[in-house]
């Protein structure tokens, strides 16, 4: 990752962990133990790509049949 990028990442990771539940809180989000309204998370977007899991047993087909998402 770019250098100029880490506080970005840092500000987003920190972000979406103030929007998960937590155990701890009895299932309410830091944000909304905090202050007690709970936060719409509706702006969020979903983003990204699929992934595969390539198990690699020697086979190529079979490698190919048995990837996992």
């Amino acid at each position: 990752m770019l250098h100029y990028l880490w506080g970005e990442a840092a500000a987003t990771a920190t972000y979406f962990i103030n929007r998960s539940l937590a155990k701890k809180l009895q299932d309410k989000t830091p944000e909304e133990a905090w202050c007690g309204v709970k936060k719409s998370v509706q702006h969020l977007k979903l983003f990204g790509s699929l992934c595969f899991e390539m198990s690699d047993l020697g086979n190529s087909y079979t490698s190919w049949a048995l990837s996992l998402k």
